[in-house]
């Protein structure tokens, strides 16, 4: 996920009534990590857990 894919992401979870700060908490991040991310991107696994989260996907606990 590139610094625009991940501004993209944020405008959406926006639209959703989140804003940075509480995406920054559910990506289990620093407010200063979603900076960074809008300037240099992302790893996979911070992009799929972007993408988990946009669909409304809750953090697997198991049985």
């Amino acid at each position: 996920m590139n610094g625009d894919d991940f501004i993209c992401w944020l405008e959406e979870m926006r639209a959703k009534g989140m804003n940075k700060g509480h995406c920054a908490a559910l990506l289990g991040r620093l407010p200063q990590s979603m900076t960074r991310f809008q300037r240099e991107g992302t790893d996979k696994v911070t992009a799929l857990a972007c993408a988990a989260l946009l669909a409304g996907l809750k953090p697997y606990k198991g049985r």
